[in-house]
């Protein structure tokens, strides 16, 4: 983009100040300054006709080059300390976020930071610490859809809360981490069991979603069976308008796994610092999209769970690359009210970056998400 109505004229080392004055007048423009430490004018020239008298002054032989007044856009990095500093985990040592890095949040938080948490993502997982200080305001309408009672959110099991933190932790409160959402999003935890879930609880939490009217769906789970009654599911939350994304799973393997492989479904591959494929990821089916995978930070229950770190810790797997995607899609909803659940997956899709590597076999199916790109697309 650029700014209409000016041009930046650098002139050569030996034109004299009285020529310059008069360069400009023949080419039919007038100085607005001069930016004497560089020796570059700027200058008014009439809106829409800057192509034209750009090739006026690069035909005089006195100017050296003439550029267009290119709108730069400021980036926006978060103040959560994680974010870029970095803390001690408990199997990766000192890690910062940078998965989230990786995929290029920054110009697309700049467009959001000014905006209220207005988007709903549905987590569909083992539940979530409703006290953890980066999530606890962020949470509404919890839900419990499997063993034990509706209103038990409890996170037993530290998984459920990893991916929330992931797509949606309380971002830039100086805190901790910041979420791929931004602070766009509130979150609706639907606990679905402490491990291992069914299609029953599945199909439950997308109906709950549905019900709580979820702009997004977030499932980092799966299993190798295709069952027809959550393709259904799926595909009624589609229809509704819902952006829903899965982990394509952690079998190292190029076969289905649901429910990322269902019709409707964006399915999220993993990579590693290289960007590479991950050694554990499956790959995705389409449509699919890469994201980091490997020791990712996000936030974790702030009691005793087995094997992981309290507050904040790194994991691994497609469950952590999903967040960043569906995260990212939330935040796509809310810089585009009107984006249809389509138009958002082609942002994602059309917007990720390219990944080639004729040497290595463990390349992505598709591209590396991009969030400030599909954020200009959307």
């Amino acid at each position: 983009m650029r700014e209409p109505g000016k041009l930046l004229i650098c002139f050569k080392k030996n034109a004299k100040s009285i020529s310059k004055d008069d360069i400009h007048k023949q080419v039919g423009t007038n100085c607005l300054k001069t930016l004497s430490e560089v020796d570059i004018d700027i200058v008014n020239v009439p809106e829409g006709e800057e192509e034209k008298f750009n090739q006026r002054y690069s035909e005089r032989e006195e100017v050296d080059f003439v550029e267009y007044n290119y709108i730069r856009k400021p980036t926006y990095i978060p103040n959560d300390p994680y974010y870029s500093r970095g803390v001690n985990t408990k199997n990766d040592g000192v890690v910062n976020q940078w998965g989230l890095q990786r995929i290029n949040p920054e110009g697309a938080f700049n467009k959001v930071k000014h905006l209220s948490p207005n988007k709903k993502i549905a987590i569909l997982d083992t539940g979530i610490d409703p006290e953890h200080p980066d999530l606890a305001s962020k949470i509404t309408d919890g839900v419990n859809v499997g063993p034990g009672q509706p209103d038990d959110i409890t996170d037993k099991a530290g998984h459920g809360t990893h991916v929330a933190g992931i797509a949606a932790a309380l971002t830039d409160n100086e805190t901790g981490i910041a979420g791929a959402s931004f602070n766009t999003a509130m979150i609706i935890p639907v606990k679905m069991g402490d491990g291992w879930f069914t299609s029953e609880s599945m199909i439950a939490g997308i109906c709950y979603a549905i019900d709580k009217k979820a702009d997004v769906i977030n499932m980092s789970f799966g299993g190798p069976e295709f069952n027809r009654a959550e393709q259904l599911a799926v595909e009624r939350a589609y229809k509704k308008g819902i952006v829903l994304v899965a982990a394509t799973g952690n079998d190292g393997l190029d076969t289905p796994h649901y429910p990322a492989g269902y019709n409707y479904v964006l399915s999220v591959s993993a990579t590693n610092r290289r960007n590479r494929l991950a050694s554990f990821s499956n790959r995705a089916a389409s449509p699919g999209i890469s994201a980091p995978g490997t020791a990712i930070l996000s936030t974790t229950p702030t009691y005793s769970i087995r094997g992981i770190q309290r507050h904040y810790d790194s994991l691994q797997g497609t469950s952590m690359a999903a967040p960043l995607v569906s995260g990212t899609a939330v935040m796509l909803k809310a810089v585009n009210p009107n984006a249809s659940n389509a138009a958002i997956i082609r942002a994602i899709q059309n917007s990720a970056r390219s990944i080639t590597d004729s040497t290595s076999d463990r390349i992505p199916s598709f591209g590396l998400l991009d969030a400030s790109n599909a954020a200009r697309l959307i």
